[in-house]
């Protein structure tokens, strides 16, 4: 039952729950004849339906089928000028990379123009370089030059030849082939017939129709004696092998490729056009190229060569390349793609086909069938236009001109129409039947509950009639029908609530003459539960922190509530306040009420222990304070604007004082209660506190506590103590400390926090493509400097990233389980180098960390809905734009005290401790703290975290600058570091114009405000809650005493504590406060800052040397028994 429910326009009883309007009513029974009526409708309902259903699943049907082929259509149209695209961009390239060594051979043609020969005798050196190179890119499997020799220069030619022979010795000898037999190298340009080198007779040429047989003529040596005879042309001009990669047998070297028909045709396209074209391979009698295989399989790219770089440049030999159809078509599409099918056809009549299917294609043999129904799907387009004559009359020469289309394959449909549509249609058709069936049983549920309830109405009625005049009965009834409650709330949300009734019916009587809804009830137990240390740890936390804890646990007390028959009343901030015994009254009110307050507690641990990670460490230690007592009550509804049921009298007053004066994670009765507990037989619940509280307005009372049962928790360790629910069983009861769960907790919070910063910034890298840097470089970074003081190496500007427009992009990513692994082992590390001191503490760096994290949350809170991106970045500095800073400043907040010797910098020079000597100095601690945190995370046992944090050198750069400003700038009192924070801060704040400020201004506030950041988390007390600041404050004070006290120190803080106190806000806390809130990127959070500065300060100057006293007593007193239990240990 919850708050509300006694303001519901409801009534209640023990035989069921029903609307008062029905109780008005109770005598308009509906008529029997009316049942038929409503049968029929139902009937109709039922077709009405399933023709519904019916109609829709076609729709269904039909609207699916339709998607399926308009998304098969799209995504093949996609495809298919993906396919028109790249093919022939892949054509195009091989062009440009033939193109590009024809240009070597043009420039060494021209240069051979002055040695006596033609420009067409050209020997390209490292012939293997230059022409593997454009194998490779052009993905050709052959590659050879032939000049162009005149009739008249036949003989020179053959004068060439013999002195320059030597490049087929070097092209064999570079790929490891043992030297070529010059001696079958024919001294003269002839012609080759094609030759059986197994029985000695010629091969008919291959026809049209029978092209390239399987049988083509070997590539082995031919015995002199059966090489055919060599036929000397006695016309021009001549093409002969010449240069080719791979290097050709001896025996082909000045076969004259002219011979052909089609390299006939191929030099008078070459001459014309004077540019790149491609003919069929098969159509030339090359012995080379004819060997590869099918003219399906193959083609011949031709390049002309020039005779220099003229326009008018005649042309001197030419470069033919053999290259795969196939790879024209490979790697066009992403893997996984459907098949689709190429068919190639030119204008001389011929027809190949080509599969593609992902990034693979094959050659069909034959011709393919294509099934009419694509037909309309299918693109065509020109192919490789770039490589056909521009003009007719060019064209005319005999080229073939060929065209590309794409056809879709039954597989590439089935891929995208499927039977989704008939099972979508199916699940439509299931849900109206099931549909149907739920009204049926519903409506049969509904008629049920109806004949119920109109019985239940006619008792009930006859009951309040007896009970109530009649007049007063209708008074009743007329004010719950004309004034209804009205609980919806519009879109102004609260703010509406709370004010759109504020002037309606003002000054008048809204009741008349009815009488107050009140009643009293004078068996009742009373509970009121507050969170112990709430307001201290709200003030460090955004309110959606805080609104997420009180939601979370008061959620859990209105369950047990409804479990256990406890009226929730209502909440006041962190307080809980519930009654038993009404509105129904129950004997046992008292008992019901302590297990409830017990639940209680037991609820409050789990939630803190499972929002510790999310909220903070410190959650977990806060606990529940109750307070109960018996008595009467008047409960009722006070009318009027956002009326709702409360309770009165001296009861509530009593339950507010006892948990006033509880104590953290107890439960305080009164007597009262007590005394209920006993008469039950519950008085082994109870154990009596000791001493009378004195609660205001009560005088001295006696309490008592209850023993609890609860479960216990990573928070807590046990003591023994009796069951609340098990009788006088022995079980332990949870108490709060710091204890080494404690610690882990910590640990895994600050795991936590890093693992988020190291998640983004991968997904920084992944949105920027920033790839990683070979390890040798990284590890060379490492290993620099690394004897090199860190104080030495504190920069003046770091410098940061300038603004991307990707960095707010976000991608779904997560850290590598490994990298979280050594993560979680570094903390622990590092949580194990910190010493047990009070102050300097592994918990004091977490609380350092979270005010550094809830810092960085407070700038990216300034962000605004009408501000742009980059806006927001320049306002604050590209701090919070940079995910690897973020993490550098989290990481410095954790290790910027580690292994701290629990004395100052000053005390550890006056003893001359080799760790001074070591640091020059300077800086002791702070620099001890960097060296050993960075040279522990360059162990082996970190490499995959180092290579999670920066993946180059930028990044370990501007990492480990970052890491050490951050730490040296927690030491205030160096006076170096201190005039350069000061000079860095005026510089950069002090400008009067900061619209063109340049990237190295910004980069200075950035440092300064980074500096200064990390500054005011070391002492993030100071600016929080006053309990915050006591608590903080008395560690470090009695971590300065027991120096004291070890001869550490020459001076009593407590002699200078007070007025020590008050000098640092004065001097270092408020200005400190002023600047963040001057330097403009906290917003409001600035002057929140400034205000705690100011009340602790106040507050401190009121009660600081009472507090003294208090902290010089506590501490010896702690001592003291630390002492006594050291003495204790070995005798028990």
């Amino acid at each position: 039952m919850d708050a509300e429910g006694s303001t519901d326009d409801v009534s209640e009883s023990s035989n069921g729950t029903f609307p008062k309007s029905t109780v008005k009513k109770v005598d308009e029974i509906v008529p029997e004849k009316e049942d038929k009526l409503v049968s029929r409708a139902r009937c109709l309902f039922l077709i009405v339906l399933l023709c519904a259903a019916a109609a829709l699943a076609t729709v269904v049907y039909i609207v699916s089928r339709n998607k399926e082929a308009a998304d098969f259509e799209a995504q093949f149209h996609d495809v298919a000028n993906e396919v028109l695209k790249s093919s022939n961009e892949n054509m195009k390239q091989k062009f440009k990379s033939l193109e590009s060594l024809a240009i070597v051979f043009t420039s060494h043609s021209k240069e051979q123009s002055g040695n006596g020969y033609p420009p067409g005798f050209v020997t390209v050196p490292d012939t293997n370089f230059y022409m593997e190179n454009a194998r490779q890119l052009g993905d050709y499997l052959l590659i050879g030059y032939n000049p162009l020799v005149e009739i008249a220069d036949y003989y020179l030619w053959s004068e060439y030849v013999k002195g320059n022979i030597g490049w087929l010795e070097k092209a064999n000898m570079a790929i490891g082939n043992p030297p070529a037999n010059v001696s079958l190298i024919s001294p003269f340009i002839y012609s080759m017939k094609l030759y059986n080198s197994t029985d000695g007779t010629e091969i008919p040429r291959p026809t049209d129709a029978k092209k390239c047989a399987s049988n083509s003529i070997e590539l082995e040596s031919v015995e002199v004696s059966r090489r055919p005879a060599f036929e000397i042309p006695q016309d021009g001009p001549f093409l002969p092998v010449w240069q080719s990669i791979p290097a050709p047998p001896p025996q082909f070297i000045n076969v004259n490729m002219l011979r052909d028909p089609i390299y006939q045709q191929t030099l008078q396209v070459i001459q014309s056009s004077r540019k790149t074209t491609f003919f069929d391979v098969c159509s030339t009698s090359d012995p080379v190229a004819g060997g590869f295989g099918t003219d399906n399989d193959f083609t011949l790219v031709v390049a002309p060569v020039f005779g220099g770089f003229e326009n008018t440049s005649a042309i001197v030999g030419i470069l033919s390349a053999v290259t795969p159809w196939r790879g024209t078509f490979d790697n066009i599409l992403v893997q996984g793609t459907p098949p689709v099918l190429v068919i190639m056809e030119n204008s001389c009549g011929k027809t190949f086909s080509v599969i593609i299917q992902g990034n693979d294609a094959s050659i069909l043999s034959g011709t393919t069938e294509q099934p009419e129904e694509f037909n309309h799907l299918a693109m065509s387009a020109p192919f490789a236009e770039f490589a056909y004559p521009a003009s007719d009359e060019e064209q005319s020469l005999g080229e073939c001109i060929y065209t590309i289309t794409v056809h879709p394959t039954e597989e590439f449909e089935s891929s995208f129409v499927t039977t989704k549509p008939t099972w979508y249609a199916l699940v439509v058709l299931a849900v109206f039947v099931f549909t149907s069936l739920a009204f049926f049983v519903f409506d049969w549920l509904v008629q049920i509950r109806q004949k119920k309830l109109v019985t239940t109405a006619k008792k009930q009625n006859a009951l309040v009639s007896s009970l109530f005049p009649k007049n007063i009965k209708q008074q009743l009834m007329e004010e719950v029908e004309e004034e209804p409650r009205k609980n919806v709330i519009g879109k102004a949300g609260i703010k509406s609530y709370l004010g759109d009734r504020a002037s309606e019916n003002s000054g008048k009587n809204q009741y008349g003459n009815t009488k107050p809804i009140a009643d009293l009830f004078p068996d009742c137990t009373v509970m009121f539960a507050d969170i112990s240390g709430f307001t201290a740890w709200s003030s460090a936390r955004e309110p959606s922190h805080v609104f997420a804890l009180l939601e979370a646990i008061y959620k859990e007390f209105d369950t047990i509530a409804r479990k256990k028959g406890v009226f929730k009343v209502e909440v006041v901030g962190d307080c809980y306040v519930a009654v038993c015994g009404l509105p129904d009254p129950r004997p046992n009110h008292a008992v019901v009420m302590a297990k409830f307050a017990n639940s209680c507690h037991t609820a409050m641990s789990q939630v803190t222990q499972a929002l510790g990670i999310e909220l903070g460490p410190e959650t977990c230690n806060l606990k529940l304070r109750v307070g109960l007592h018996s008595g009467s009550v008047v409960a009722g509804v006070l009318r009027g604007e956002k009326s709702r049921f409360q309770l009165f009298g001296d009861t509530m007053n009593t339950a507010s004082r006892m948990e006033s004066t509880s104590l953290p994670n107890r439960i305080q009765v009164s007597q009262e209660t007590a005394k209920l507990l006993e008469k039950a037989g519950k008085s082994h619940w109870m154990v009596p506190r000791e001493g009378k509280v004195h609660a205001k307005g009560k005088g001295e009372l006696k309490t008592f506590f209850l023993r609890l049962q609860t479960e216990e928790t990573v928070c807590t360790k046990v003591s023994e103590v009796p069951s609340l629910t098990t009788g006088s069983d022995v079980t332990p009861i949870p108490v709060a400390t710091e204890s080494l769960e404690e610690g882990a907790r910590q640990a895994k919070w600050v795991v936590e926090i890093l693992s988020n910063a190291l998640t983004d910034i991968e997904i920084n890298r992944q949105v920027l493509n920033i790839k990683r840097e070979s390890d040798h470089i990284l590890v060379y970074l490492e290993q620099a400097s690394h004897h090199t003081l860190p104080i030495n190496k504190v920069e003046e500007i770091i410098e940061l990233p300038e603004y991307n427009r990707n960095n707010q992009e976000t991608h779904d990513t997560k850290l590598n389980d490994c990298v979280e692994k050594e993560l979680a082992l570094y903390v622990q590390t590092i949580q194990c180098l910190y010493n047990d001191h009070p102050f300097h503490s592994f918990r004091h760096a977490t609380n350092v960390l979270f005010a550094a994290d809830r810092f960085l949350s407070q700038i990216i809170a300034t962000e605004t809905d009408d501000m742009s991106e980059k806006n927001f970045h320049d306002q604050t500095y590209g701090i919070c734009s940079d995910p690897l800073t973020r993490f550098s400043l989290l990481f410095s907040a954790l290790i910027h005290d580690c292994d701290h010797p629990g004395v100052p910098n000053t005390q550890l020079v006056k003893e001359a401790a080799p760790v001074a000597e070591l640091y020059d100095l300077k800086a002791v601690a702070e620099q001890h703290s960097f060296v050993i945190a960075w040279d522990l995370l360059l162990e082996p046992a970190f490499k995959k975290l180092r290579e999670a944090i920066y993946a180059n050198s930028s990044e370990f750069k501007r990492f480990k600058q970052l890491v050490t400003n951050i730490v040296m700038a927690t030491d205030i009192m160096d006076n170096d570091l201190k005039k350069l924070r000061n000079y860095r801060w005026d510089v950069a704040f002090n400008e009067t114009d900061t619209s063109k400020a340049t990237q190295s201004e910004i980069n200075r506030k950035a440092t300064a405000v980074i500096e200064h950041l990390i500054q005011a988390s070391d002492v993030a007390h100071t600016m929080q809650h006053w309990q915050l600041y006591r608590f903080w404050n008395s560690k470090y004070f009695k971590e300065c005493y027991l120096a004291y006290k070890a001869g550490r120190a020459e001076i009593n803080p407590a002699d200078y504590w007070y007025k020590g106190e008050l000098d640092f806000f004065d001097f270092y806390i408020i200005p400190l406060a002023k600047k963040l809130k001057d330097c403009g990127v906290f917003g409001v959070s600035g002057d929140k800052y400034m205000a705690d500065a100011l009340e602790n300060r106040k507050e401190w100057e009121a009660k600081g040397e009472t507090i003294i006293l208090e902290m010089i007593r506590a501490t010896s007193e702690a001592e003291a028994e630390k002492n006594a239990h050291n003495i204790a240990l070995p005798g028990e």
